[in-house]
């Protein structure tokens, strides 16, 4: 597959050079949210950073999140049963620093509520989640969960981004702007 890939890759225009030698660059360019995905241990919470989350349906309501299968965080996810994604906020970044290590000490660091699954304060949106199926894909292993509980924590606040290897805020469209409220409808 990754032969196809780079064959027809070769014959369209690169971007900036980088592109060719790492098709994982041209992968960054799709922005994506910013989450802590935890759970909570006989031993207290553990959590992790991730920008892999995404929504699967609205009936139900599904989503899924991808992560190593040497990662800590999905062993206790499989274990529990359970798991929270806490949507960053955009002045959350060093929240997500601290979580990019994985251990439970960043949830005393960042203030938490233990309200059965742990929701970090601050986040935007929190989703608490059963585990539906978990299945390797890819050299990572993809979780889903079915959404049990939701709640805009900061209504109104930024999500925190991640886009070409760096964390961004919204840019907001002025009103006044073409493509300002336009229909979304396919």
């Amino acid at each position: 597959m990754m032969e196809t890939f780079e064959r027809e890759w070769h014959g369209e225009s690169d971007v900036d050079g980088r592109v060719q030698a790492n098709p994982s660059h041209a992968l960054g360019y799709i922005p994506s949210g910013v989450v802590v995905v935890a759970t909570m241990t006989p031993e207290g919470p553990v959590g992790s950073a991730s920008n892999s989350v995404t929504p699967i349906s609205l009936d139900p309501p599904l989503v899924a999140f991808f992560a190593a299968d040497t990662s800590p965080v999905l062993a206790a996810v499989r274990e529990s049963g359970r798991f929270t994604v806490n949507v960053l906020a955009a002045d959350q970044a060093g929240t997500y620093d601290r979580f990019r290590r994985g251990t439970s000490a960043e949830f005393d660091q960042a203030g938490w509520e233990p309200v059965g699954q742990p929701r970090l304060r601050g986040a935007v949106a929190v989703l608490h989640c059963d585990v539906l199926a978990s299945t390797p894909v890819g050299g990572r292993v993809v979780v889903v969960g079915r959404v049990r509980g939701l709640g805009a924590v900061r209504p109104g606040a930024d999500p925190l981004l991640a886009c070409r290897g760096a964390l961004h805020g919204l840019a907001h469209t002025p009103p006044d702007h073409p493509h300002y409220r336009v229909s979304l409808a396919l």
